[in-house]
C-alpha cells in the first residue's frame, strides 16, 4: 500500500513539468495614425513596438490603408537613399517579421514600367544586418502580402533603395515576441489535487502504522 501510495504521489509530481511561455503574434495595423511626417528621430508607437526614424526626412503615416492607415515611404519628399526607419520592441524583446501587406499611394498615376518609392528590408540582431528583401516596390494601388521569415531579431530596418512615382505604403506588419527565455513550470491540471492526495495518504499509512 504506501508503495502505490508513493508512486502516485511522485506521478503527480512528475506533472509539473517546465513548460515555456507561448510566443506572441503581434500586427501593427495603423488604423488610428493621421497623416504626418515622422521627423527625425520621432516616433510612432504601435501595439507595443517602436517605428523611429534614424535617417531622412522619407517617412510617416497616411490614413489611406487596408482597411485605413499605413505607414507611408516618401510621403512628404521622395525617397532618399539610404534614409532609415528602425521597428523595434519598446521593452527590448527580440522578435521575428512574419509578413506584411504593401501597395501604392492611391491616386497614383504609373506610366509603364515605373513603381513606387522602394525600400530594402534588413533584419538586425547582434548588430548583424542582413538583408531579408531588396529593393520592395510596386505599381498596384491594391494591397499585396508579402510573406517573409526574418527569424528572431533586435530589429528590423526599412532603408530607402530607390525613387519612384509616388508613395509606398507598407500595412499590416505581422510579428512574433519571442517566448520566455526561462520555462515556467506550470502544473499540469489536476497534477497539484493529485499530489496532495497522494500525501494525504502517506499521512494516514503512517498513523496507521504507529
Amino acid at each position: 500500500m504506501y508503495d502505490k501510495l508513493k508512486c502516485f504521489g511522485i506521478g503527480a509530481a512528475l506533472m509539473l513539468a517546465p513548460v515555456a511561455a507561448q510566443a506572441t503574434p503581434v500586427t501593427l495595423e495603423f488604423d488610428d495614425v493621421d497623416e504626418a511626417a515622422i521627423p527625425v528621430g520621432g516616433s510612432v508607437i504601435e501595439d507595443g513596438f517602436a517605428l523611429t526614424v534614424e535617417s531622412g526626412l522619407t517617412f510617416g503615416t497616411t490614413t489611406v490603408g487596408n482597411p485605413a492607415g499605413a505607414l507611408a515611404i516618401g510621403l512628404s519628399f521622395p525617397v532618399g537613399i539610404g534614409d532609415t526607419l528602425s521597428l523595434s520592441a519598446l521593452d527590448g524583446s527580440r522578435f521575428s517579421l512574419d509578413a506584411l501587406e504593401f501597395g501604392a499611394f492611391a491616386g497614383a498615376v504609373f506610366p509603364d514600367g515605373t513603381f513606387s518609392d522602394g525600400v530594402d528590408i534588413f533584419a538586425v540582431d547582434g548588430g548583424v544586418s542582413t538583408l531579408i528583401f531588396g529593393d520592395l516596390a510596386t505599381s498596384s494601388i491594391a494591397f499585396q502580402p508579402l510573406d517573409l521569415s526574418s527569424g528572431l531579431v533586435d530589429e528590423i530596418q526599412f532603408v530607402g533603395s530607390s525613387v519612384g512615382e509616388s508613395s509606398l505604403l507598407l500595412d499590416n506588419i505581422a510579428l512574433t515576441l519571442e517566448d520566455d527565455d526561462d520555462p515556467v513550470e506550470v502544473p499540469a491540471p489536476g497534477a497539484l489535487g493529485l499530489l496532495g492526495l497522494g500525501l494525504m495518504g502517506v499521512g494516514v499509512l503512517r498513523r496507521k502504522r504507529s
